[in-house]
């Protein structure tokens, strides 16, 4: 004999911040004031070394652990990533934040001057650096080296540049030195801070620039310099910066002309009168989207509330992953009606869909599928009948969800938010067997059922009667029948599918075996007879009531027959008899008779 125990086992199924890793990025570099996503901060690996892509929204800094980034250094934060399965997992970051040294790379421009004449350290600088970034309005220039500009010729020399943030670079300069400038090397052109237009507006070239002389002081260009666009500004772009170039044409004999200068101009839109600010607590069900003007709201510059123009349409430039539940960004662009636009960040909050709540599905038994002719191509009626299944086996969907059926069976659940399921049409229906075009049945008359002795162990004769008497109540019926020992009769259509009648719809007790029929209680009420071994027919009569008055609820039909010595045989419906003793019915006559 073997002998097994059953043994309880824990299984620790760990959550995915215990799975995966994240780990801090390496010589993360940000410019001062720079808006660092969390997400580029770190990197996420799954058990086996895989680097995976969380949705947007998934990694954030946690509360109050976001570093101040205004001001240069390395700075300490820690962010936290939410994982698909809701688990969080903390993590310690290092940014470090540029120096305006690190971030800016100042250039020399062309410089020409004449013997003697040292130009300002400030002159010699580009306005923009070799990135093409604007140099910062409070940067100080100062000679570090200073040329040597006594006599013609190339003089080198070393501008040192000082930032707000303390922090220096050094820059060479060549400056051309010679005996007379011509009016190229005589003015200086630079491009205008702080211009702003009206949308599709004008703005002369000439009201573009600045003019300085070769001692750095503000002048105006000569008589006859011709100023004019040679790249012109695309001014119909409302709340958009927009550059372009200026060309001056001197009038010296040569007719020399500068080299381009780029002129950024900012033109006025509404998006200037408004701030867009993100929408707090916007929720959305899994799956579906939202709508961007819901994410968004208009604010005055100073951030009061306000509303947004009449006109103003909203559309997303990157809609959030609603596909998993958790917290999740997309990009929002909000056009006014000048056609100026803004960009802005949003959360939304993915909640759980109904259809996170439901797990709806066919029935446990395939057997109570749905049979269809054809389950490649279901008929109306079929796809009725599969709908009917479907809230049959699921009698807990929400109220107003709707199901529609294809042509192959397949279920598709649709929930009020919009969210959906689907049921395979394999889990629905199956193919039409004979037996679903079967109904056998037994008597509709209980009475008419096949009276046994012992209806639960039938004889061969009992079977035999059953099986005549399904063959009479369905005359069409194909197979063949099988009958077991208590009646239910099993019938094994020619495709192998079966039925079953139960054996109570086909057979009763004999109904002698229902009645105990009995004479008088009271012997002196026996039925008086002169001879007790040779009854008159007179004196059967009587026995006949006696029985009938003794056993009234003997079933209708039944005969009663009565033999020469009183004893009575009660035939039923069925066929079935019963007998009463003679010395139970009648009495020898006595003189009080």
């Amino acid at each position: 004999m073997t002998v097994s125990d059953i043994v309880p086992v824990k299984i620790n199924v760990k959550k995915d911040a215990e799975s995966y890793t994240v780990t801090p990025n390496n010589e993360v570099s940000v410019d001062k004031g720079e808006d660092v996503d969390p997400a580029s901060l770190v990197t996420v690996t799954d058990p086996d070394g895989k680097q995976v892509q969380l949705p947007a929204g998934s990694i954030d800094w946690k509360d109050g652990a976001k570093p101040d980034l205004t001001t240069p250094g390395d700075k300490t934060g820690s962010v936290e990533v939410t994982f698909l399965d809701g688990s969080k997992k903390d993590t310690d970051v290092t940014i470090h934040v540029k120096t305006d040294a690190e971030t800016y790379d100042p250039q020399a421009q062309p410089w020409t001057t004449t013997v003697g004449k040292t130009p300002k350290a400030d002159e010699v600088i580009s306005s923009t650096d070799k990135n093409g970034k604007k140099m910062p309005s409070d940067a100080k220039y100062t000679w570090k080296t200073e040329p040597d500009t006594s006599k013609t010729g190339e003089a080198s020399g070393v501008v040192k540049v000082t930032y707000s943030d303390e922090s220096q670079d050094e820059v060479p300069v060549t400056i051309n030195v010679k005996d007379k400038l011509d009016d190229k090397e005589k003015y200086h052109i630079y491009g205008k801070d702080g211009l702003k237009v009206d949308k599709n507006g004008t703005l002369a070239p000439q009201d573009a620039i600045d003019v300085k002389d070769a001692d750095g002081n503000k002048t105006t260009l000569p008589e006859n310099s011709i100023v004019e666009w040679t790249k012109k500004p695309d001014f119909s772009q409302a709340g958009k910066d927009v550059t372009g170039e200026v060309t001056v044409t001197y009038p010296d004999p040569d007719h020399s002309k500068s080299d381009p200068v780029t002129v950024t101009v900012h033109v006025n839109g509404k998006s200037d009168e408004y701030k867009v600010a993100p929408r707090d607590g916007v929720t959305v069900p899994r799956g579906s989207q939202v709508d961007p003007e819901r994410t968004v709201v208009a604010q005055t510059p100073d951030g009061q509330p306000a509303s947004f123009p009449d006109g103003t349409t909203h559309k997303w430039v990157t809609p959030p992953d609603t596909s998993t539940t958790g917290n999740r960004t997309g990009v929002v662009e909000t056009t006014f009606p000048d056609g100026s636009t803004t960009r802005t960040t949003v959360t939304v909050k993915v909640q759980p869909n109904q259809s996170d709540k439901y797990d709806p599905h066919g029935p446990e038994n395939p057997d109570d599928r749905v049979p269809v002719k054809n389950p490649d191509h279901l008929t109306g009626g079929d796809k009725d009948n599969v709908k009917g299944e479907v809230g049959k086996v699921n009698p807990d969907l929400p109220k107003d969800t709707e199901v529609t059926v294809d042509d192959k069976g397949n279920a598709t659940i649709i929930y009020s938010d919009g969210s959906k399921d689907k049921i395979p049409g394999g889990d629905l229906v199956r193919p039409e067997k004979d037996a679903d075009k079967n109904d056998p049945k037994g008597p509709k008359n209980p009475d008419d059922r096949v009276p046994v002795k012992d209806p639960d162990h039938l004889t061969d004769g009992d079977k035999d009667k059953v099986k005549d008497e399904i063959g009479k109540e369905n005359p069409d019926l194909p197979g063949t029948i099988d009958v077991d020992d208590k009646g239910n009769a099993t019938i094994t259509y020619p495709d192998g599918s079966k039925d079953t009648i139960p054996g109570g719809d086909l057979v009763r007790q004999e109904d002698k075996d229902k009645y105990d029929p009995k004479g008088p209680k009271s012997p002196d009420d026996r039925v008086p007879v002169k001879d007790p071994d040779h009854l008159t027919d007179g004196d059967k009569d009587k026995v006949k009531g006696e029985v009938g008055t003794v056993n009234p609820d003997l079933p209708k039909g039944t005969e009663v027959t009565v033999g020469d010595d009183g004893t009575a045989t009660i035939k039923y419906p069925d066929g079935s008899k019963d007998k009463i003793p003679g010395g139970d019915l009648v009495r020898p006559e006595n003189d009080a008779d």
